[in-house]
Protein backbone atom coordinates (compact mmCIF):
# COMPACT_ATOMS: atom_id res chain seq x y z
CA UNK A 1 0.00 0.00 0.00
CA UNK A 2 1.48 3.47 -0.90
CA UNK A 3 2.04 5.74 1.88
CA UNK A 4 0.29 9.25 2.28
CA UNK A 5 3.58 10.60 2.30
CA UNK A 6 4.95 8.68 -1.20
CA UNK A 7 4.54 12.17 -3.29
CA UNK A 8 6.78 14.05 -0.79
CA UNK A 9 9.26 11.35 -0.35
CA UNK A 10 9.48 11.57 -4.37
CA UNK A 11 9.37 14.73 -4.56
CA UNK A 12 12.80 15.16 -2.25
CA UNK A 13 14.17 12.23 -4.19
CA UNK A 14 14.10 14.04 -7.58
CA UNK A 15 15.09 17.10 -6.15
CA UNK A 16 18.60 15.34 -4.95
CA UNK A 17 18.46 14.14 -8.55
CA UNK A 18 18.35 17.72 -10.37
CA UNK A 19 21.09 18.74 -7.43
CA UNK A 20 23.74 16.23 -8.91
CA UNK A 21 23.45 17.29 -12.15
CA UNK A 22 23.07 20.96 -11.53
CA UNK A 23 26.27 20.70 -9.09
CA UNK A 24 28.11 19.40 -12.09
CA UNK A 25 27.04 21.84 -14.25
CA UNK A 26 27.96 24.80 -11.86
CA UNK A 27 31.41 22.96 -11.12
CA UNK A 28 31.94 22.55 -15.23
CA UNK A 29 31.32 25.75 -15.63
CA UNK A 30 33.66 27.59 -12.73
CA UNK A 31 36.38 25.14 -13.90
CA UNK A 32 36.51 26.83 -17.39
CA UNK A 33 37.35 30.28 -15.96
CA UNK A 34 34.47 32.45 -17.15
CA UNK A 35 36.09 35.49 -15.36
CA UNK A 36 38.73 37.30 -16.15
CA UNK A 37 40.26 40.24 -13.51
CA UNK A 38 41.52 43.47 -13.84
CA UNK A 39 42.63 46.33 -11.39
CA UNK A 40 40.86 49.82 -11.63
CA UNK A 41 42.37 52.97 -9.38
CA UNK A 42 40.77 56.16 -7.91
CA UNK A 43 42.10 58.22 -5.51
CA UNK A 44 41.37 56.12 -2.30
CA UNK A 45 41.53 52.41 -3.58
CA UNK A 46 42.50 49.75 -5.56
CA UNK A 47 39.31 47.56 -7.03
CA UNK A 48 39.94 44.36 -8.80
CA UNK A 49 37.24 43.45 -11.02
CA UNK A 50 36.41 40.71 -12.25
CA UNK A 51 34.58 40.59 -15.49
CA UNK A 52 31.92 37.85 -17.02
CA UNK A 53 33.71 36.46 -20.10
CA UNK A 54 31.51 33.48 -20.39
CA UNK A 55 27.57 33.44 -19.48
CA UNK A 56 26.32 31.22 -16.74
CA UNK A 57 24.76 28.20 -18.34
CA UNK A 58 21.09 29.20 -19.46
CA UNK A 59 19.45 25.95 -17.36
CA UNK A 60 20.92 26.83 -14.30
CA UNK A 61 18.20 29.17 -12.66
CA UNK A 62 15.76 27.31 -14.20
CA UNK A 63 17.60 24.04 -12.23
CA UNK A 64 17.63 26.30 -9.02
CA UNK A 65 14.07 26.94 -9.07
CA UNK A 66 12.81 23.30 -10.25
CA UNK A 67 14.67 21.65 -7.32
CA UNK A 68 13.58 24.26 -4.39
CA UNK A 69 10.06 24.12 -5.53
CA UNK A 70 9.97 20.33 -5.27
CA UNK A 71 10.96 20.96 -1.92
CA UNK A 72 8.32 23.27 -1.56
CA UNK A 73 5.61 20.68 -2.64
CA UNK A 74 7.25 18.08 -0.65
CA UNK A 75 6.67 20.25 2.72
CA UNK A 76 3.29 20.97 1.53
CA UNK A 77 2.33 17.61 0.48
CA UNK A 78 3.29 16.70 3.89
CA UNK A 79 1.01 18.67 5.55
CA UNK A 80 -2.05 17.87 3.33
CA UNK A 81 -1.05 14.05 4.35
CA UNK A 82 -1.25 14.58 7.81
CA UNK A 83 -4.15 16.89 7.91
CA UNK A 84 -6.48 13.82 5.54
CA UNK A 85 -4.97 11.32 7.63
CA UNK A 86 -6.59 13.40 10.82
CA UNK A 87 -10.07 13.26 8.96
CA UNK A 88 -9.55 17.27 8.24
CA UNK A 89 -10.41 18.82 5.19
CA UNK A 90 -7.30 19.22 3.17
CA UNK A 91 -8.51 22.50 0.78
CA UNK A 92 -6.03 24.95 0.78
CA UNK A 93 -3.37 23.15 3.02
CA UNK A 94 0.24 23.59 2.98
CA UNK A 95 2.94 24.23 4.83
CA UNK A 96 2.40 27.52 6.97
CA UNK A 97 5.69 29.20 6.13
CA UNK A 98 5.49 32.88 7.35
CA UNK A 99 6.27 36.02 5.36
CA UNK A 100 6.35 40.25 5.38
CA UNK A 101 3.33 42.61 5.71
CA UNK A 102 2.76 44.27 2.23
CA UNK A 103 2.42 47.28 3.84
CA UNK A 104 4.88 48.02 6.18
CA UNK A 105 7.56 45.44 5.02
CA UNK A 106 7.69 44.27 8.72
CA UNK A 107 7.71 40.88 9.15
CA UNK A 108 4.22 38.90 10.34
CA UNK A 109 3.41 37.71 13.95
CA UNK A 110 4.15 33.88 13.51
CA UNK A 111 1.80 31.99 13.73
CA UNK A 112 -0.60 34.45 11.89
CA UNK A 113 -4.02 34.44 13.06
CA UNK A 114 -5.23 33.00 9.91
CA UNK A 115 -3.00 29.88 11.49
CA UNK A 116 -4.25 29.57 14.50
CA UNK A 117 -8.01 31.03 13.82
CA UNK A 118 -10.97 28.76 14.00
CA UNK A 119 -10.46 26.96 10.37
CA UNK A 120 -6.54 27.61 10.43
CA UNK A 121 -4.40 24.67 10.31
CA UNK A 122 -3.53 24.58 13.92
CA UNK A 123 -7.13 23.09 14.14
CA UNK A 124 -6.21 20.62 11.48
CA UNK A 125 -3.24 19.38 13.12
CA UNK A 126 -2.95 17.45 16.59
CA UNK A 127 -0.93 19.06 19.30
CA UNK A 128 2.28 17.38 18.40
CA UNK A 129 2.23 17.75 15.01
CA UNK A 130 2.03 21.65 15.15
CA UNK A 131 4.38 22.07 17.89
CA UNK A 132 6.78 20.54 15.91
CA UNK A 133 6.11 22.70 12.78
CA UNK A 134 6.43 25.81 14.80
CA UNK A 135 9.33 24.70 16.22
CA UNK A 136 11.08 24.91 12.90
CA UNK A 137 10.44 28.71 12.70
CA UNK A 138 9.77 28.62 8.75
CA UNK A 139 9.14 32.52 9.18
CA UNK A 140 11.45 35.50 8.36
CA UNK A 141 14.00 35.58 11.42
CA UNK A 142 13.44 32.33 12.07
CA UNK A 143 15.38 29.18 10.04
CA UNK A 144 16.39 31.24 6.90
CA UNK A 145 17.36 27.86 5.49
CA UNK A 146 13.85 26.66 5.27
CA UNK A 147 12.20 29.77 5.25
CA UNK A 148 14.20 30.33 1.63
CA UNK A 149 12.20 27.17 0.46
CA UNK A 150 8.98 29.44 0.23
CA UNK A 151 10.90 32.66 -1.03
CA UNK A 152 13.29 30.94 -3.93
CA UNK A 153 10.25 28.60 -4.92
CA UNK A 154 7.96 31.23 -5.14
CA UNK A 155 10.55 33.20 -7.75
CA UNK A 156 9.40 30.64 -10.45
CA UNK A 157 6.08 32.87 -10.77
CA UNK A 158 8.56 35.44 -12.45
CA UNK A 159 10.58 33.42 -14.84
CA UNK A 160 11.41 36.25 -17.14
CA UNK A 161 13.38 37.47 -13.82
CA UNK A 162 15.16 33.97 -12.71
CA UNK A 163 18.65 35.01 -14.46
CA UNK A 164 18.65 38.25 -12.44
CA UNK A 165 18.58 36.02 -9.43
CA UNK A 166 21.85 34.50 -9.58
CA UNK A 167 24.90 35.99 -9.94
CA UNK A 168 28.71 34.32 -10.18
CA UNK A 169 31.10 36.96 -9.02
CA UNK A 170 31.88 36.63 -6.02
CA UNK A 171 35.46 36.23 -4.02
CA UNK A 172 35.35 32.75 -2.14
CA UNK A 173 39.16 32.87 -1.09
CA UNK A 174 41.88 34.69 -2.79
CA UNK A 175 45.61 34.83 -1.98
CA UNK A 176 47.46 37.62 -2.87
CA UNK A 177 51.30 39.08 -1.41
CA UNK A 178 51.05 41.44 1.38
CA UNK A 179 54.29 43.74 2.30
CA UNK A 180 54.69 43.91 5.56
CA UNK A 181 55.62 47.41 5.71
CA UNK A 182 53.11 48.67 3.86
CA UNK A 183 49.53 49.57 5.91
CA UNK A 184 46.61 48.44 4.19
CA UNK A 185 42.85 48.19 4.54
CA UNK A 186 41.09 45.45 2.48
CA UNK A 187 37.19 44.75 1.98
CA UNK A 188 36.12 41.48 0.37
CA UNK A 189 32.56 41.79 -1.94
CA UNK A 190 32.50 45.82 -1.02
CA UNK A 191 29.33 47.04 -1.70
CA UNK A 192 28.37 50.72 -3.40
CA UNK A 193 31.39 50.89 -5.44
CA UNK A 194 29.75 50.16 -9.20
CA UNK A 195 31.33 53.55 -10.59
CA UNK A 196 34.56 52.23 -10.82
CA UNK A 197 32.29 49.33 -13.44
CA UNK A 198 32.59 49.73 -17.09
CA UNK A 199 29.46 47.32 -17.42
CA UNK A 200 28.05 46.76 -14.65
CA UNK A 201 25.89 43.82 -16.25
CA UNK A 202 29.14 41.72 -16.74
CA UNK A 203 31.03 43.55 -13.78
CA UNK A 204 31.40 42.92 -10.24
CA UNK A 205 34.39 44.15 -8.06
CA UNK A 206 35.14 41.49 -5.95
CA UNK A 207 37.95 43.02 -3.69
CA UNK A 208 39.17 46.89 -2.54
CA UNK A 209 42.07 47.57 -1.29
CA UNK A 210 44.09 50.96 0.15
CA UNK A 211 46.43 52.64 0.06
CA UNK A 212 45.86 52.77 -4.08
CA UNK A 213 49.28 52.66 -4.89
CA UNK A 214 49.08 49.09 -3.17
CA UNK A 215 49.43 46.43 -6.77
CA UNK A 216 46.88 43.81 -5.13
CA UNK A 217 47.90 41.24 -7.55
CA UNK A 218 45.32 38.42 -7.45
CA UNK A 219 45.45 36.96 -10.60
CA UNK A 220 45.22 33.25 -10.39
CA UNK A 221 44.42 33.55 -6.65
CA UNK A 222 40.77 34.04 -6.69
CA UNK A 223 38.09 31.21 -6.48
CA UNK A 224 34.59 32.27 -7.56
CA UNK A 225 31.05 31.18 -6.61
CA UNK A 226 27.72 31.50 -7.99
CA UNK A 227 25.61 32.84 -5.56
CA UNK A 228 21.73 34.29 -5.47
CA UNK A 229 21.55 37.26 -5.97
CA UNK A 230 18.71 39.83 -4.40
CA UNK A 231 16.57 37.98 -2.90
CA UNK A 232 15.92 37.38 0.92
CA UNK A 233 17.82 35.76 2.94
CA UNK A 234 19.55 34.24 0.32
CA UNK A 235 20.89 37.02 -1.48
CA UNK A 236 24.71 36.48 -2.14
CA UNK A 237 24.59 32.67 -0.33
CA UNK A 238 26.73 30.02 -2.52
CA UNK A 239 23.57 28.48 -4.65
CA UNK A 240 25.26 24.75 -4.34
CA UNK A 241 25.49 25.38 -0.62
CA UNK A 242 22.38 26.89 -0.06
CA UNK A 243 20.34 24.38 -1.91
CA UNK A 244 22.43 21.03 -0.11
CA UNK A 245 21.06 22.63 2.98
CA UNK A 246 17.71 23.02 1.77
CA UNK A 247 17.42 19.44 0.69
CA UNK A 248 18.30 18.15 4.33
CA UNK A 249 16.01 20.23 6.24
CA UNK A 250 13.09 19.62 3.94
CA UNK A 251 14.17 15.72 4.04
CA UNK A 252 14.50 16.16 8.42
CA UNK A 253 11.11 17.79 8.13
CA UNK A 254 9.32 15.13 5.77
CA UNK A 255 10.57 12.07 7.83
CA UNK A 256 9.76 13.58 11.43
CA UNK A 257 6.02 14.66 9.75
CA UNK A 258 5.68 10.84 9.01
CA UNK A 259 6.54 9.93 12.46
CA UNK A 260 3.84 12.07 13.98
CA UNK A 261 1.05 10.51 12.62
CA UNK A 262 -2.34 10.30 14.89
Amino acid sequence: MESPFEASNENIKRAERKFIELKSVVNRYLAESPYSTRIERDAHRSYVIARRDKDIPVDVPFDVVEIVGRLRNALDKAVVALVGLNGKGVSGVGFPFGGFDRNNGQADVYPSGRMTGPHGIEKKLTASQWSFIKAQKPHPGGNDVLWSINEVANADKHRADLVRLLVSARADRFSMPIAFNIVFDLLINPTNVDCVLTDQKRETVILASSPPEYDADVNGGVSLQIVFGDIMPVAGKNVLTTLNAQIRSAKYIVKRLERLVS
